[in-house]
């Protein structure tokens, strides 16, 4: 809500939209580089090797975020037709 606030849109209506949210990287979300690779290096081979599909333990897979903004478009194209539409978000980049 603070960064869509910075757009001084003062007429627009700001709601939050839980699909719309950072990647879960489960076990791996609190772990510095060097605790990832001394605790789960057989996991970052893994994410070598099928990055789109990688699912880090009790974490999603950039297959399963595309999936979650797949689902926000649906209803946004559903439930907005004919509205202007911002998405604010960060950390990390989404193209749509």
């Amino acid at each position: 809500m603070e960064t869509a606030a910075r757009l001084d849109l003062p007429a627009s209506q700001w709601f939050t939209e839980m699909l719309l949210r950072e990647r879960d990287w489960g076990s791996m979300d609190l772990m510095s580089e060097e605790e990832r690779v001394n605790l789960l290096s057989d996991e970052l081979q893994r994410l070598e090797l099928d990055p789109f599909y990688y699912a880090p333990p009790s974490g999603e897979s950039m297959a399963d975020v595309a999936q979650r903004i797949d689902r926000l478009i649906e209803a946004l194209h559903r439930d907005c037709a004919g509205k202007r539409v911002i998405l604010v978000c960060h950390s990390g980049r989404s193209w749509i």
